[in-house]
């Protein structure tokens, strides 16, 4: 076996690892999910009872969950096998990622989330390995307001003048971030920030609202 062939054989059990790893756990868990709620609506309905609608909307946002995740993986997956042309085709990629997730989610009326994003990164002056880093924090950032805030709203703004700067804010419940310095995400970010030179500002309070401000310079 010559070393191309070789090459292309670690490559294909690294990939079947990954879909065996990452892929096809939270497909499994989803049709658990549903199955699971598709016995009690027999059952409810054999017994000529009325499910809970919280514990419907319940199930199916957590098997819609884990479809999503299995999709984030798969785009992983794909980026791994082809990356990313641009820092520009990389956000766009990770904001598709985040519309998935936010498409599982509605606020405390039942009605969608709104994700606002104004602005644009100068891509030409950004380089690759910058961008990745930012756009990591923001859709992390986004996930974590999707997931935990309550909002009905989260914004992303974006500015370049006259230095590089984005806010993610969300009138969500807030929190105290005295109380989460350890929390793993959130030292991740920083982390994530401090590697190009740049620094992450949380302000929030309980009863919110909620900004995260990201800065560097280019």
């Amino acid at each position: 076996m010559d070393d191309v062939e070789e090459s292309l054989r670690v490559q294909r059990i690294e990939i079947a690892g990954q879909i065996h790893d990452q892929i096809i756990p939270p497909l499994f868990a989803a049709r658990m999910q549903l199955e699971a709620l598709s016995n009690k609506l027999r059952a409810a309905g054999e017994a000529d009872k009325a499910l809970n609608s919280e514990t419907v909307q319940a199930a199916v946002d957590r098997a819609a969950e884990f479809v999503v995740q299995s999709m984030m993986a798969a785009r992983e997956l794909l980026s791994d096998v082809s990356p990313p042309r641009t820092g520009e085709h990389y956000w766009q990629q990770q904001i598709e990622l985040v519309s998935d997730l936010l498409s599982t989610h509605v606020d405390a009326n039942g009605q969608p989330i709104k994700l606002e994003i104004s602005g644009d990164f100068p891509w030409d002056t950004l380089p690759a390995e910058t961008s990745i880093v930012v756009t990591n924090i923001v859709t992390e950032a986004i996930r974590n307001a999707i997931r935990h805030s309550g909002a009905n709203k989260i914004d992303v703004s974006i500015a370049s003048k006259p230095q590089q700067k984005i806010e993610i804010t969300d009138n969500g419940t807030g929190f105290d971030p005295e109380a989460i310095k350890s929390n793993h995400g959130m030292m991740l970010m920083k982390s994530r920030a401090k590697s190009i030179a740049g620094q992450l500002k949380i302000d929030s309070q309980v009863g919110g609202p909620t900004r995260l401000t990201l800065t560097w310079q280019t």
